[in-house]
């Protein structure tokens, strides 16, 4: 439908319709709006003027653009505004001071006690050209259904204060958002809502209106799909009023303030928001006219002549309604009234009833049969509004000539094959008509891009013949034009027998087959003949290629089919082996080629003797010489002939000797071979403890342990003969004696320096003692006894040699330590009063263990008064960091012996003199 509004005209031919990609959802403009331009460009209708434009009481911010503020744009059906402004609390700054917003909130609670929070405010002035005011919106909120009558709700309000208005708020203004045939009620959550109070107490509903439950019907959740569908801020929203007018009475001419504002109430939570309906804030009594197709939804503006038929209507608002109405009208344009269409109406006018809102007149466009392009009616209305101003409105409709009945042509009939795309080649009579292929046939048809292309490509599923139709319709008036053409789809396969292989000289049988269209020929890479069977003979291994071909021309893949050829006889047999004589070695042909397993062999020496029919054979020569095999197979192969040789080895004497055979230990042996090294490819000796040796001609041998041992040689000739020798018990290890020692006492101390030592050797006949700083410091007794020095402690080193019956020795180093004896010097008298004479007491001890030392002093009262782990750190003669007073003190002392960890304790006294 194309509506043309107060001084506006606008003149348009759309033939083609495209939908909004986001129909069904709300989307916020962009660029947004200011809360100026809102009120200016969007809000506002005919017969209004605003000034004074503020948004939450500053001008400059009217003037910036605010989050709360939205333009928004539908496209779909189901939500009844398609342009406006949103007003929400989401996001707005405060509002907690304004007495008109405080007054909504507590509508009904006597208790007074509901804050606005956040919210918008938008006021301007304005002055009216007609008598009325009126505009459209829609109220919704997230609080719905949850927090139906409960005792908190967001709310708002239309404040509107003027000449001829006065109201309960402030400057006298009166709230025109009010439930409809009300006494002043305001829109809200607890005033019109489903009717159902849910989990909340019905009394909070009732104390707003008695009547709330009635007032469902202006109420809806229909718009909760939308909301779903869109983005913030107009997502959230759990219910809505239906759309409602907010109207009121006015004197033309003068100056008005309204005031639209909206809030969160008691806490930011849950927001809420207000649609308003462009262009509906209107003021000017006029009548507007709306031209349509009552025919085709596609060209609203549009009637074609012989096929539609539309209707123009003349309306006006609600709030207009009350008296009666006659509005004068006027046609123009290049189409004239009785030859293009028929009469609207007998006169030029046409009169509204008090109440009625509507009046709509016939449009029947004549089929005149000549084509004289597009034509255009223009209906102009106008009236006089209260200020005396005369306004005008207009529409317009274009009549076009009846189009051609539609002819197409499919085009020829084709051949597809193979799974190839078949491309139609069809014409139509006219590129704006609706274009349709349709067939039959044994199977389906794939159309790409689809079937409502002129000439698309096809691909069938099934072969066969298929009929296929073009159906041309012109929509306008429902013409329809329908062509045919015949699609061949031949499919042809072809299957090839299964590739072979075939001997030297040998012969294959190739054959083909293959479905299709008619008779059917089959092209031979080899061969001019068309025929399915063929025979070759190949001289080596050969690809044959065919492909088959139906009537129609359509061909098949190509196949091949490879003969292979078995490769001819050959064989490796065993290589050249070495044997010892008097040995036996298996010799093998190995074949391969022809048609393979079971292979024939004949065997014969190197006497021309026949051996064996056998694969392997075992074979003892007792010299030198080859034998040779023949091989053949089940084919036509040619007989393949393979030698092996057997090589009889000779095996010299072994020969080995020692440089000297009896050792001490460690003993290092020296042995030669004194084989014949000339014969020989590998050599190795084996000695009885487990030791190894691979390829020396001499070798060391160490042995520790002492013994016997013996020695075996294994020599390998250049032919691989193995022959080996053991001489028994050729290497002897004699023992070494075991030098081993101790001595008593044990510890030595200090004070008694005389030692004894106890020989411990085994296997020993003579002994040397060193001893350092000892009386004597040498000896070859066998247990020897000594004097070290008295009174000095220290390590001293003895070393004893032992040798033993075969002159082995061995040699073993010892420490004897003097220890201290436990010594203790503790003084008796100490003057702790500054001087530089015995200002510390200290104590010195020998023989004990430094780390594990307790000195304690008692006063004679038995407190104490010092104690120390050190022996390092004397007593400064103090306590609590006072000098103590002079007199007697008990010291006590506990300490171990360093060599025998055992515990001693002293106690004396000690005398502090000032």
């Amino acid at each position: 439908m194309k509506r043309i509004s107060l001084y506006v005209i606008i003149f348009g031919l759309f033939i083609c319709f495209v939908a909004p990609v986001f129909g069904q959802q709300i989307t916020a403009a962009n660029p947004n709006v200011t809360p100026k331009q809102a009120v200016e460009n969007v809000l506002l209708g005919g017969g209004v003027s605003a000034f004074n434009i503020k948004y939450n009481g500053s001008t400059a911010l009217a003037n910036n653009l605010q989050n709360p503020v939205k333009k928004f744009l539908y496209g779909g059906s189901v939500f009844p505004l398609s342009e406006g402004v949103l007003l929400t609390s989401t996001s707005a700054s405060t509002v907690t001071g304004d007495p008109d917003l405080f007054s909504i909130a507590n509508y009904g609670n006597p208790a007074g006690n509901k804050t606005p929070t956040n919210g918008v405010i938008i006021e301007f002035d304005f002055i009216p050209t007609g008598d009325t005011l009126s505009f459209s919106y829609v109220f919704t909120s997230s609080e719905y259904t949850s927090y139906t009558c409960s005792s908190f709700n967001d709310v708002f309000g239309f404040f509107i204060s003027g000449p001829g208005i006065s109201g309960p708020y402030s400057n006298n203004s009166k709230n025109i958002a009010i439930v409809p045939n009300s006494n002043n009620i305001p829109v809200g959550i607890n005033t019109v809502n489903s009717g159902n109070a849910g989990f909340n107490s019905p009394s909070n509903c009732s104390q707003a209106d008695p009547n709330w439950q009635a007032n469902s019907i202006y109420f809806t959740t229909g718009y909760n799909s939308v909301y779903n569908m869109s983005s913030s801020p107009f997502s959230g929203y759990n219910g809505s009023t239906k759309e409602l007018i907010a109207g009121v009475k006015v004197i033309c001419g003068q100056v008005y303030h309204i005031k639209l504002a909206i809030s969160n109430v008691t806490d930011t939570a849950l927001d809420s928001g207000v649609f308003l309906k462009a262009g509906s804030f209107v003021s000017a009594s006029t009548v507007d006219i709306n031209v349509s197709n009552l025919t085709s939804t596609i060209m609203d503006t549009v009637l074609v002549e012989g096929c539609d038929q539309g209707q123009v209507c003349f309306s006006r608002a609600i709030t207009d309604a009350t008296d009666e109405l006659v509005t004068h009208f006027q046609l123009s344009g290049t189409a004239t009234q009785g030859l293009d269409y028929a009469q609207l109406s007998p006169g030029d006018s046409i009169v509204f009833a008090p109440g009625q809102t509507e009046i709509c007149l016939p449009i029947i466009p004549y089929d005149d049969g000549i084509h004289e392009g597009l034509e255009q009616l223009i209906i102009s209305a106008y009236s006089i509004n209260a200020c005396g101003d005369t306004l005008f409105s207009s529409g317009s409709v274009w009549f076009a000539d009846k189009p051609q009945t539609p002819a197409p042509d499919a085009g020829p009939d084709i051949v597809v094959c193979n799974g190839e795309m078949g491309q139609l080649n069809g014409t139509v009579t006219s590129a704006t008509n609706t274009i349709k292929w349709t067939y039959t046939g044994p199977g389906t048809i794939v159309f790409s891009p689809n079937n409502t292309s002129l000439n698309p490509q096809i691909s069938m599923s099934t072969p066969g013949t298929y009929q296929l139709f073009l159906k041309e319709t012109n929509d306008t008036c429902n013409l329809v034009g329908i062509d045919t053409m015949i699609v061949i789809y031949d499919e042809i396969y072809i299957q090839v027998s299964n590739d072979t292989i075939v001997c030297q000289n040998g012969t294959a049988s190739l054959s083909a087959s293959a479905q299709g269209y008619g008779n059917i020929d089959f092209h031979w890479n080899q061969t001019a003949d068309l025929g399915p069977n063929q025979m070759v003979s190949p001289l080596t291994a050969t690809g044959y290629t065919v492909y088959a071909e139906s009537e129609k021309g359509c061909k098949s893949q190509t196949k091949t089919i490879q003969v292979d050829m078995y490769a001819p006889i050959s064989a490796i047999s065993s290589p050249s082996q070495t044997i010892c004589p008097g040995d036996t070695v298996k010799i093998e042909a190995f074949p391969s080629g022809g048609i393979g397993a079971p292979y024939s062999y004949t065997w014969i020496d190197r006497n021309g003797n026949f051996v064996s029919n056998n694969n392997p054979i075992d074979v003892s020569p007792v010299e030198t010489g080859n034998y040779s095999v023949t091989i053949t197979d089940g084919c036509e192969s040619s007989p393949f002939v393979s030698i092996s040789e057997v090589i009889v080895g000779i095996i010299p004497e072994i020969k080995i000797s020692v440089v000297d055979p009896a050792i001490c230990q460690p003993a290092v042996f020296e042995l030669y071979n004194e084989t014949d090294a000339t014969s020989l490819d590998e050599t190795y000796w084996f000695i009885s403890d487990g030791q190894s040796f691979m390829n020396n001609d001499n070798i060391d041998v160490k042995l520790v342990n002492a013994g016997y041992y013996d020695v075996t040689v294994k020599i390998v000739t250049h032919e691989g003969c193995t022959d080996s020798a053991t001489v028994k018990n050729m290497l002897t290890v004699y023992p070494k004696p075991v030098a081993d020692f101790t001595y008593y006492p044990n510890p030595v101390t200090n004070l008694d320096t005389k030692v004894h030592f106890q020989n411990g050797t085994k296997n020993g006949v003579s002994y040397e003692w060193f001893m350092d700083d000892a009386s004597p410091n040498y000896s070859t007794d066998i247990d020897p006894e000594v004097q070290y020095p008295e009174y000095v402690v220290g390590d001293y080193y003895v070393q004893l040699i032992a040798t033993s019956e075969h002159g082995c020795k061995d040699t073993i180093d010892g420490i004897v330590r003097i220890f201290p004896d436990v010594i203790i010097y503790a003084p008796n008298t100490f003057t702790p009063d500054g001087n530089e004479f015995n200002p510390v007491w200290n104590v010195y001890m020998d023989g004990v263990d430094i780390n594990d030392i307790t000195i304690e002093i008692y006063n004679r009262w038995g407190e104490q008064v010092w104690e120390s782990h050190d022996l390092s750190i004397g007593w400064d003669g103090t306590y609590n960091h006072q000098l103590v007073k002079q007199g007697t003190y008990v010291w006590k002392i506990r300490a171990k012996n360093l060599v025998t960890d055992e515990i001693h304790e002293w106690v004396g006294h000690l005398n502090v003199l000032y």
